[in-house]
């Protein structure tokens, strides 16, 4: 099995660890949650920094070792502000979020995360 795979994904949360370093949540359909670091993304030259802004659907490559995953490289498919008709009002998407950051299965993300995944 290659130590490199290509996920499509929401970022649904960020964490700031070093300077210039960030742990990212990811939602994917396939593999429910993950968490990657992805490192010097808060430099102002990191061309993923764009892509890993909460909300936005992106895909990302990454690296595997140990259970543990990094961010290689990113691109953003969907920006979170033109996702329109899956955010009706400001109110709805915040309590989107809360509940997957507080979630602790993959079962219960994925059964909150469908219903929206089918209208994009």
């Amino acid at each position: 099995m290659s130590r490199y795979t290509t996920v499509t994904a929401i970022i649904i949360n960020k964490k700031k660890t070093k300077e210039q370093d960030i742990f990212v949540t990811l939602l994917t359909s396939h593999r429910g949650k993950i968490t990657a670091l992805a490192k010097g993304s808060q430099s102002i030259k990191s061309s993923r920094l764009s892509a890993l802004q909460l909300g936005n659907i992106s895909k990302l490559h990454l690296y595997q070792k140990n259970d543990f995953s990094w961010v290689s490289q990113a691109t953003t498919i969907t920006p979170f502000l033109k996702q329109k008709k899956v955010w009706p009002n400001s109110a709805s998407s915040s309590i989107f979020w809360k509940l997957l950051t507080m979630s602790p299965s993959k079962t219960s993300i994925l059964t909150i995360f469908l219903p929206f995944a089918k209208t994009c």
